[in-house]
């Protein structure tokens, strides 16, 4: 499990890490204590975080408001995260997905990435790593605000 302590220290000395815009990110996982450190990591690098338990929860909240990247964890009850992810493929088009997974035994990096997902994150993950992958994406994919 990923130490708060260490991600708090490590937030503290980031805080506010990218200058660019603020973007609207949609973090899913169904551990509350992964939902709050997700959302204060984002928050941090200067982005909107919305959160969801899981992925019925997760498309009630892309058919409500308009996201640029969506944070799934893998592993939920109710939908996972390879259904959610083929979801946002099919209904919910230019919305990128990092999976994130503490079970990457169980889960190879490309097939995450065959069935659309932009990347993939082994739990636990550092602040660098998150902030690094998120900003790839925002600009790798041109996103301008």
């Amino acid at each position: 499990m990923i130490s708060c302590s260490i991600m708090n220290n490590t937030l503290a000395a980031n805080t506010k890490v990218h200058s660019q815009a603020e973007y609207s990110i949609l973090s899913v996982d169904d551990e509350e204590q992964i939902r709050e450190l997700l959302s204060t990591i984002i928050s941090r690098l200067g982005h909107r975080c919305v959160t969801a338990v899981d992925g019925l929860d997760a498309l009630q909240k892309l058919k409500e408001y308009t996201f640029d990247l969506v944070i799934t964890d893998i592993n939920m009850p109710r939908m996972c995260g390879i259904e959610l992810i083929k979801r946002i493929v099919s209904d919910f088009n230019g919305v990128d997905v990092i999976a994130i997974s503490g079970h990457l035994d169980r889960y190879r990096y490309a097939d995450i990435v065959a069935i659309g997902a932009s990347d993939l994150i082994s739990k636990p993950f550092s602040v660098d790593e998150l902030g690094a992958k998120i900003s790839r994406i925002i600009h790798g994919r041109g996103i301008q605000k």
